[in-house]
């Protein structure tokens, strides 16, 4: 069983891949748009929604649950989170480092660099939408 330990807000634990586990309240800011990246985000339970913040205030971007995976951009291209991101019930997230996805995009490069530019090239074109957004 793996031991708890605390990583900044919330609890997080590692499991057998030595991927952590982090648990959230609801409410629970869990990264602000603008802050610099340094993990992605994998959501074994629960719901997270992601805004971003305008001059109109807070804009509905996404609302994920189970499965899905948030924080990514950020660690592909190195820039700044692009968007904020909160719990919406309580939630359990699996947290993805840097190095557990450049070891896993270096394999992709490996074995099909038509597929890792395709996600290179996503990761643009989303950030150029969010940024005529604002």
């Amino acid at each position: 069983m793996a031991k708890s330990i605390k990583i900044g807000k919330g609890a997080a634990e590692a499991d057998s891949e030595g991927l952590k586990r982090k648990s959230l309240a609801p409410k629970e800011i869990i990264f602000e748009q603008g802050d610099e990246a340094n993990v992605a985000y994998l959501i074994a339970d629960g719901e997270v929604e992601i805004y971003r913040k305008s001059g109109r205030g807070e804009v509905g971007v996404a609302s994920l649950s189970r499965g899905d995976i948030f924080g990514e951009m950020s660690l592909i291209d190195g820039k700044p989170r692009a968007a904020s991101a909160r719990a919406v019930s309580e939630v359990e997230l699996i947290v993805v480092r840097p190095s557990d996805l450049k070891k896993r995009l270096a394999g992709l490069s490996e074995y099909d660099m038509v597929l890792r530019r395709l996600i290179d090239v996503f990761v643009l074109r989303l950030r150029g939408q969010l940024d005529r957004n604002d």
